[in-house]
C-alpha cells in the first residue's frame, strides 16, 4: 500500500528529505497550460512523467521511466490534478517494487468548487505552495 499526505505536508517532506522525488503524473498539456510545482527551494527532485496522455491512453512505459528517475527506496510523492490518477500511479509503483510511495491528496488543482472551478477548495495551488508556468 502507499501513504497519502496533504500538499503542505508533502512540501515539508520534500524540504527535509534529500532522497525524495516529486513525480507529477499529469499530462504534458497540464504542465504547460496549468503549471507545475516549483520545488527548487527543497532538497527533492522533480520528474514529469505522464500516467496517461491527453487522449486518456495509459503510458505503458510509466514504471520504466520512473526507474530512470528513482530507485526503489527513494521517497516518491506522486501528484496529479486532484489525486485520482496519482493514486493509480502509486498503486502501480508499489506493485512494481517501489517501497516508499505517497499520494499527494488534493492534487495540484484540487476539487471543483460549486461553480466548477479548481484551486478554490483545496490542492497545491490553493495552499499557495510554489508553482510556475512551464
Amino acid at each position: 500500500m502507499f501513504d497519502e499526505l496533504s500538499p503542505t505536508d508533502v512540501y515539508h517532506a520534500l524540504t527535509e528529505n534529500e532522497n525524495s522525488l516529486l513525480l507529477d503524473c499529469r499530462t504534458r498539456a497540464e504542465w504547460v497550460y496549468v503549471g507545475i510545482p516549483d520545488i527548487r527551494l527543497t532538497k527533492a527532485q522533480l520528474a514529469l512523467i505522464e500516467w496517461t496522455d491527453i487522449t486518456g491512453q495509459q503510458n505503458l512505459n510509466f514504471v520504466n521511466q520512473c526507474r530512470e528517475q528513482a530507485s526503489t527506496d527513494t521517497a516518491i510523492f506522486v501528484i496529479c490534478r486532484s489525486g485520482a490518477r496519482s493514486a493509480a500511479a502509486c498503486m502501480s509503483l508499489v506493485q512494481n517494487g517501489f517501497e516508499n510511495v505517497c499520494n499527494v491528496s488534493e492534487g495540484f488543482e484540487g476539487d471543483l468548487d460549486n461553480q466548477n472551478h479548481r484551486s478554490r477548495v483545496n490542492g497545491w495551488k490553493y495552499h499557495k505552495l510554489p508553482w510556475h508556468q512551464r
